[in-house]
């Protein structure tokens, strides 16, 4: 009995000294990649950092790091795509120095890491803030060395903040991301919403169950976006004398890149469903009702999605960037459809569909309206009713001409219906040309 227990005992003792080397291996790898990042970042002007190890075993680190940035904008040289954001830049050099007390844990396996952070609101920054800001919340991490799998988040919880007359009421709020190695990130967005209330000038708003999936993919440099997906309940935004409602919006979309020959090109597809939208105000009530639009952008050129997405968007006031993204974009045509659209004007109803699609074209070509009658192809049907129509002075006058030119048709229950066509800059109602 006891040869079988010696034997058992080695294969047993080996593996579990590998086990404790591969845990100590791990251990040692989070440390020196913690010490090169304060290095790294103690190079950076005006970044100091400072690192005090609080309890160091085996299985688990704790620690505190304190974090002093007196130019935030330094930061933005971490992140090339940003570096070059002027709006951005300035508004942190405008933010001042800012001073961060972040507790730190790990959790040690064979191989995998699991980690959180937290940073402590009543040192630094936060606690010289005039109203004391407490917000529960956990940042989160799980890294396996074995596949290069990263899977990060943030945890909130609920919190409050009372300021003077404003109320804010912030629901729970949970965002992860998974990276698999360097190529594919999988987002994922999850929030209960928040509720705000100014009593001062009778204001309030609500947002009601955002969630949030995309898979976002990098091919050369070039972000891509496979799939998004975004669904939101309720948004409500109310004044004395207005209010605007949103309620159940979906919309997917989806940014792809495939080979046309020897070129690279991107797809672009987006699709919005909106079950209501109404505004009201003293003079007016609009309501708007199962709402479908979408659009396509058909093998844009690459370099047309890196411009518009980055130079441009990076540097919004730089008009000749937006022209040069939009103008690579454009040259490939665009398709936008209305499928249906149901309006409530003064809560009259007014039926939309239809879709509306452009030759491909340089921007250097569009100077006014005119100069867009060539673009344009499609086709639009439009259904209102007559006692909406002679809500508006204007209409209401040139009604009897229209319907007698035959512009506009009228059925039995009072409904006025038109079908617009677009054809090589030649436009037509029911099929008779409008001089324009």
């Amino acid at each position: 009995m006891h040869k079988y227990l010696k034997w058992m005992f080695l294969p047993v003792g080996g593996a579990l000294l590998f086990l404790l080397a591969m845990t100590w291996f791990t251990g040692y790898q989070v440390d020196r990649r913690l010490a090169d990042w304060l290095v790294s970042a103690g190079k950076m002007p005006g970044i100091a950092t400072s690192w005090f190890d609080q309890e160091k075993s085996l299985f688990t680190r704790k620690a505190e790091l304190h974090l002093l940035i007196a130019e935030p904008a330094q930061l933005l040289t971490m992140s090339p795509s940003l570096n070059g954001d002027n709006q951005l830049r300035n508004w942190l050099q405008q933010q001042g120095t800012l001073e961060l007390y972040i507790e730190l844990q790990h959790s040690i396996f064979p191989g995998f890491i699991q980690g959180k952070a937290r940073i402590n609101m009543q040192r630094g920054s936060f606690a010289n803030l005039p109203e004391k800001l407490n917000i529960p919340h956990d940042i989160y991490w799980k890294i396996n060395s074995y596949t290069g799998d990263i899977v990060t988040g943030l945890n909130m919880e609920q919190w409050n903040w009372l300021r003077d007359e404003q109320t804010w009421l912030v629901s729970p709020l949970n965002i992860q991301a998974k990276l698999s190695g360097t190529e594919q990130i999988d987002l994922a967005v999850v929030w209960q919403g928040m509720e705000w209330r100014d009593d001062r000038n009778s204001e309030q708003g609500k947002l009601s169950n955002l969630t949030l999936e995309s898979k976002l993919t990098v091919n050369d440099g070039l972000w891509l976006m496979p799939q998004a997906k975004l669904d939101l309940e309720q948004l409500e935004l109310r004044q004395p004398d207005r209010q605007l409602q949103l309620k159940q919006w979906h919309w997917l979309a989806d940014i792809r890149e495939n080979r046309d020959g020897l070129l690279s090109v991107v797809d672009v597809n987006s699709h919005s469903d909106i079950q209501s939208l109404s505004y009201s105000s003293p003079q007016n009530d609009y309501q708007l009702s199962e709402l479908k639009t979408g659009f396509a952008l058909g093998g844009v050129n690459r370099e047309g999605v890196e411009a518009l997405l980055m130079n441009s968007g990076l540097d919004a006031d730089n008009i000749a960037k937006w022209k040069a993204g939009l103008n690579l974009i454009t040259r490939s045509g665009v398709h936008f459809r209305l499928d249906p659209f149901n309006l409530q004007l003064n809560r009259q109803p007014v039926k939309i569909h239809g879709e509306l699609t452009t030759r491909p074209f340089d921007i250097s070509q569009v100077h006014e309206v005119a100069s867009m009658r060539s673009l344009l192809q499609g086709d639009l049907s439009v259904e209102i009713a007559q006692t909406l129509a002679q809500q508006f002075t204007s209409v209401a006058g040139t009604l009897p001409d229209l319907l007698s030119d035959g512009y506009l048709e009228q059925d039995m229950a009072g409904h006025i219906s038109t079908k617009i066509r677009m054809v090589n800059g030649k436009l037509s109602a029911n099929g008779v040309a409008v001089p324009y």
